[in-house]
């Protein structure tokens, strides 16, 4: 990535440069580097970094004016990926399976197509880091990344199974939560042969799956999944300590308490029947529900025009994207990429270029229609 950095590159370039060296939650210093190059030209003030990896920009307008912010996420994944781009990812184990490079490419080109704009007010465009898994809006908004606070915030997500172009929102709670939680069972090892002899960690951990995927069917308006079971490395040896990991989605604070509270019963009652250690680790970062501003989402269908779509009800995924919307009015809205496309965080995954001009002309014209709204209002 670092031969690109002294010119000035297509967004399509841009964003194949980011797609072949992807980086994880947190670890965005070359994209970060990359980014800042390319808006090393533009009549923008680029402030310092916040937590780390991040890149703020703010565009001033010739008249005093309301305040727009704008934010893209800038992390990948750790997945291996399957497709055959010619500028598929480089780095073993990590691809942009979730479109987080096109985010970060079209709101570069937003703040590009802005700053030949004439306009009253700011904007202010918010390159963050660590939205997978770290949910790192949250540190950002606490060092300040909204001071002053801005009268309006946006954000897109590409959506494949969604038409191409086509924009889907809604007013209200429009993402769930999102509880990453690990559950540890610890019992005592021994030989294969002597299984009378050990308390194995493997037959609790299994019953606790299907104890919660029977409480799973049980609800609705809330969903929670295992995407990692760890145990053992030696088929004659039975293991000291098994592992579950997963997520946690519900559209409310009060459910997620409630469900927190269904797993710790479920875990104690394995503990107490199999004579284990069970230990239910809720992980400290948290994705709450994401709320739309409903004036916000009568904006982007304002713009959107006949390609909106308004969505029937919210999504099971999260977004850290709420921490935004708890202090700001505003809106997140999924931008389709097109019906016949795998889903988010598939490895054969690969949002279409052309993608890009759409959403960084939609974002252009949702700014100045927000900001004229605003100046008018005044």
């Amino acid at each position: 990535m670092t031969a690109d950095k002294g010119k000035t590159l297509s967004l399509k370039d841009f964003r194949h440069a980011l797609h072949r060296h992807p980086e994880i939650a947190g670890c965005e210093v070359e994209t970060m580097r990359l980014l800042r190059a390319q808006l090393a030209d533009l009549p923008l003030e680029v402030l310092p970094p916040f937590v780390g990896t991040d890149t703020v920009a703010i565009l001033r307008g010739k008249r005093p004016g309301p305040t727009v912010a704008l934010r893209a996420d800038i992390d990948a994944l750790p997945v291996e990926e399957k497709t055959s781009a010619a500028w598929r990812s480089e780095v073993p184990g990590m691809m942009h399976a979730c479109g987080h490079d096109v985010h970060t490419a079209i709101l570069l080109g937003a703040a590009r197509l802005l700053c030949q704009e004439d306009f009253a007010g700011n904007i202010r465009f918010i390159w963050q880091p660590g939205e997978e898994k770290k949910a790192l809006a949250k540190k950002l908004v606490a060092a300040g990344v909204l001071d002053p606070m801005p009268d309006w915030i946006f954000a897109l997500h590409v959506a494949p199974r969604l038409p191409f172009g086509q924009i889907a929102c809604r007013a209200g709670t429009i993402a769930a939560s999102s509880l990453h939680f690990l559950i540890e069972v610890k019992g005592q090892g021994g030989h294969g042969s002597m299984p009378h002899r050990s308390r194995t960690p493997i037959v609790p951990a299994a019953e606790i799956i299907l104890e919660l995927e029977n409480l799973r069917q049980k609800e609705t308006g809330v969903t929670f999944s295992i995407g990692v079971l760890q145990s053992g490395a030696v088929d004659n040896v039975i293991p000291d300590t098994a592992q579950l990991g997963g997520t946690l989605r519900t559209f409310s604070q009060q459910d997620c308490e409630r469900m927190q509270k269904a797993f710790a019963s479920i875990c104690a009652a394995a503990a107490k029947k199999y004579q284990v250690d069970v230990k239910f680790l809720p992980s400290p970062d948290f994705y709450p529900p994401a709320v739309n501003d409903a004036e916000a989402v009568g904006i982007v269908r304002e713009v959107a025009g006949g390609d909106y779509l308004a969505a029937p009800k919210p999504s099971m995924s999260s977004e850290d994207f709420a921490y935004y919307l708890q202090k700001c009015r505003g809106a997140i809205f999924a931008l389709g990429i097109g019906r016949h496309l795998p889903p988010l965080h598939n490895a054969e995954l690969l949002v279409p270029d052309e993608i890009i001009d759409r959403g960084s002309d939609l974002f252009r014209r949702l700014v100045l229609a927000t900001l004229r709204r605003r100046a008018s209002a005044r």
